[in-house]
């Protein structure tokens, strides 16, 4: 028995690590096939195996396959899994370091934009995960109240509406511009709204636990434009909770 699991062990991980395994190590482990030697019958399975981490990256970043192209994407896909190799059972958060190793690869055109693009799906997959949280309502609220955001809530400050590239059919990469999203998921499905500077200020430091009357008082928004955020927010069940209520 112990002897099968030092086999498997071995086996793992000469398929999970990017380099090739010793040759003497594997003969003395695999014996060669009729057409192949014992090292390329693992190169199989190695193959097989970042090919599967190439497809899941695709699956959570379609907006960069799309932006990239197929060929170009599986090449930044291939040296990012050889640096960041899955440390999980499941897949679900390969790419998590994937938006940061962007800039990092040489001779990507318009690395910002592939970078706040990164970022927005990243934030999806992210909201998508998160469990999820049954959204308030907001009678009985005072300014001493702090709100708790819903679990499935990611607030995100880019370069470019990455999220209209993606969302769009378009493949024009859009201009430059500043812009401030929330992505939340209320129920069972991902959503995103693209809000003002102040907005996102207003309702970034109501997510970081400040109580209603501190967010207000550093905010510079009128109080119909205020008014305007907390009924869009409530409406769409960015908070599950509140504390301090009078």
């Amino acid at each position: 028995m112990r002897q099968l699991r030092s086999l498997q062990e071995w086996m793992q991980g000469c398929v999970m690590d990017p380099a090739p395994a010793d040759d003497r190590a594997v003969k003395k482990r695999i014996r060669p096939s009729a057409t192949l030697t014992p090292a390329e019958r693992i190169d199989i399975y190695r193959n097989m195996y970042e090919l599967r981490l190439i497809d899941a990256l695709q699956v959570d970043y379609p907006g960069l396959f799309r932006c990239l192209g197929s060929e170009r994407f599986e090449e930044v896909a291939r040296v990012y899994v050889r640096h960041h190799p899955s440390q999980s059972y499941t897949l679900n958060r390969l790419g998590d370091r994937l938006p940061e190793f962007l800039p990092l690869v040489e001779g990507l055109p318009r690395a910002a934009f592939l970078r706040d693009l990164a970022r927005f799906e990243l934030a999806e997959t992210i909201v998508f995960d998160e469990e999820a949280s049954v959204s308030m309502t907001p009678k009985g609220l005072d300014e001493s109240a702090r709100l708790q955001p819903i679990a499935a809530l990611r607030l995100l400050s880019l370069q470019y509406p990455a999220n209209r590239y993606l969302k769009g059919d378009s493949e024009i990469i859009p201009r430059r511009r500043n812009t401030w999203l929330v992505v939340y998921r209320p129920n069972k499905s991902v959503s995103h709204l693209e809000l003002s500077r102040g907005s996102f200020e207003l309702l970034q430091s109501l997510c970081s636990g400040k109580t209603i009357g501190e967010a207000l008082a550093d905010s510079k928004l009128s109080e119909r434009a205020v008014f305007d955020c907390f009924q869009l927010w409530f409406s769409a069940g960015l908070f599950q909770s509140a504390s301090a209520l009078r």
